[in-house]
C-alpha cells in the first residue's frame, strides 16, 4: 500500500541513510543524509568524518526532482539511469 511506503520511507530518512552523493571535483562521496522530525529540512554531511560540516537544506527551497541523466548539462555532473538531483530555488542542484 502507498501510505505504508511513504511511511517506511519517512522513517527511515529521518533516522539517516548513508548515500553515494556526486562530487563536483569528480568521484564520489559517501554522506550522511537524513530528514528532521517536522520534516522542513534534510541534512547533508560527509559519512565517517568525524567533525564534518553539516548542510541544512530547506525542503521549501526544492523547486524540482529530476530522476536520471536528463538535466546532465544543467548540473555538470555525470548522472546515470540511477540518479536523483534536487533542483533549489537559488539556482544549486544537490
Amino acid at each position: 500500500d502507498g501510505q505504508k511506503l511513504v511511511k517506511d520511507f519517512v522513517q527511515r530518512m529521518v533516522k539517516g541513510r548513508t548515500l553515494r552523493m556526486l562530487s563536483k571535483t569528480g568521484g564520489s562521496v559517501q554522506c550522511l543524509v537524513r530528514l528532521d522530525r517536522e520534516l522542513t529540512h534534510i541534512w547533508i554531511q560527509r559519512a565517517g568524518l568525524k567533525d564534518a560540516k553539516r548542510r541544512s537544506v530547506a525542503l521549501r527551497s526544492v523547486q524540482d526532482v529530476c530522476v536520471g541523466p536528463n538535466i546532465e548539462e544543467e548540473v555538470e555532473l555525470a548522472l546515470d539511469d540511477l540518479s536523483v538531483t534536487l533542483l533549489l530555488a537559488e539556482g544549486a542542484a544537490i
